[in-house]
């Protein structure tokens, strides 16, 4: 790059840095010279460079939808990223999104406003007037809420307009989807009256609020569930929902409550259940995700735990048939993960090794797949029994505490016995062994296994060794203090 090229780039640089406020009065400021002639070569410079960081932006601010994103607002607390089993009700996936928008800006009878409100909201985004442009797609979506109204009845009452609407919006699944974007953008000034009563963030679902929120939604039938979902995204624990539902009953019965008004509060809780579902299923064999699998799983463990206890599900013939097929998938999936639990861990500490065999260190791959392994197996415990892998995780966990004492004696006697390079090796697998125990029987124990093996003294035993120490916090990483590993307690049935 010539030094000319460097000096301009780097000018283009500083004027993207400015506000788009700051590049409209510079450029005011470089016509009004010019008009009193004074103008000068650096000016017809400076002004090119900043008429291409803001092409440069607006079409950035399109390829990101920001004019989009400023209609479909009112949607968020209604949008999942997950597309589920089946379609839940009030629920919409966000790709239905990008579909509906295309569908929108083919049509005949609105194509043309959207383009217009599009270009205006971009001004108006790039310009700073971030209020301008929120009101300009505010009168967009007044303005197509019945375009939407309209072609959801004629497909309604039509299957032959209803199998063209689904092939325009790409999916019987967008489709529905419509539906509920239509309901919810009829009734975004009702959703917004009835958010604004309600704290950010609701830790508490007392009686109270409860009451509040009965009353503001009392006369609702149908959209009940749009305003329930609104709710529900304000609430610290999501199950507290169900609150409301049994509040209002005054009974935890599940026959009485599956036929209440307020039976979508059941439905919200199955649906977000199917969701965690399959973002266990996104994230399982993924070691570098395993916080968001762990997430996922305390999620579904959360809900479920809550609907089980919440209401009496022997009555309730549909939830309880759901909540089952819903545990049932989370079993198939953490169970076959769970199996391939002991060969990642063997794999990562070898036993003993036979004389005249080849001496390397274990690569790093396994041993990141066998804390990934381990990991699991601790961060599970707490939620194997919502899961279904209770004794299948029992199992597992007895067979890894046996099999890494096993590997620790063989590595300390590699210690004592190696010669050559096999000393290196040895103590590599030293460190190996201590990053699994440290996971498996908690911080302490690996700590003393690490001083054990720099000495090759006695190894001493995770049971007895400290009385105190954890097999490991929730979160799979080992901890101090809490359950003690799993051979101290019988798994249940």
């Amino acid at each position: 790059m010539t030094a000319d090229a460097q000096a301009l780039d780097q000018v283009r640089s500083y004027l993207a840095t400015l506000s788009p406020r700051l590049r409209a009065k510079l450029v005011s400021e470089i016509e009004t010279q010019r008009l009193k002639g004074k103008s000068e070569p650096a000016h017809e410079v400076v002004l090119n460079l900043v008429r291409s960081v803001m092409r440069s932006e607006a079409e950035e601010a399109k390829r990101t939808g920001s004019p989009e994103r400023l209609f479909y607002e009112p949607l968020e607390p209604f949008l999942v990223d997950e597309a589920g089993s089946t379609k839940h009700k009030g629920f919409i996936s966000r790709k239905s999104l990008d579909a509906v928008w295309r569908w929108l800006q083919r049509e005949d009878s609105i194509n043309h406003r959207i383009a217009v409100a599009s270009d205006e909201a971009s001004e108006a985004l790039l310009g700073g007037e971030d209020e301008k442009a929120v009101a300009i797609m505010a009168r967009l979506r007044a303005d197509i809420l019945p375009v939407l109204e309209e072609a959801i009845a004629a497909a309604a009452a039509d299957p032959r307009q209803h199998m063209n609407l689904s092939m325009q919006l790409e999916g019987s699944r967008n489709l529905e989807d419509l539906n509920d974007i239509a309901a919810i953008l009829r009734l975004e000034a009702r959703l917004g009256k009835l958010v604004s009563k309600l704290a950010n963030t609701i830790e508490d679902l007392d009686d109270a609020t409860i009451g509040k929120i009965v009353r503001q939604v009392k006369d609702d039938g149908a959209d009940l569930i749009y305003l329930l979902i609104a709710v529900y995204r304000r609430l610290e624990h999501p199950a507290q929902i169900l609150r409301i539902l049994t509040r209002f009953e005054g009974t935890d019965d599940g026959v009485r409550l599956s036929k209440s008004r307020f039976a979508p509060c059941a439905d919200i809780v199955l649906a977000e259940i199917d969701f965690a579902d399959e973002r266990i299923a996104a994230h399982i064999s993924r070691p570098a995700e395993f916080d968001s699998l762990l997430a996922a799983i305390r999620r579904f463990y959360a809900l479920a735990n809550g609907l089980s206890v919440a209401v009496e599900l022997e009555g309730a013939t549909d939830w309880r048939k759901r909540l089952a097929a819903h545990r049932r998938r989370a079993s198939e999936i953490l169970s076959a993960e769970v199996e391939t639990i002991p060969g990642a861990v063997r794999r990562a500490m070898r036993p003993r090794r036979r004389e005249g065999e080849r001496i390397q260190p274990v690569p790093e791959d396994d041993v990141l797949e066998a804390e990934y392994a381990v990991r699991l197996m601790v961060g599970l415990k707490p939620y194997r029994a919502e899961l279904a892998v209770n004794e299948l995780l029992g199992t597992v966990a007895s067979q890894i505490e046996k099999f890494v004492e096993s590997a620790n004696e063989a590595i300390n006697h590699e210690l004592r016995t190696a010669t050559g390079a096999g000393v290196d090796v040895a103590r590599s697998d030293l460190d190996v062994a201590v990053r699994i125990n440290a996971i498996v029987f908690g911080e302490s124990y690996a700590a003393l296994l690490k001083r054990s093996g720099d000495v090759a003294g006695p190894m001493p035993s995770p049971f007895e060794a400290d009385e105190d120490d954890d097999a490991g916090d929730q979160s799979g990483r080992g901890a101090k203090g809490g359950e003690a590993p799993y051979r101290e307690r019988a798994p249940a049935a």
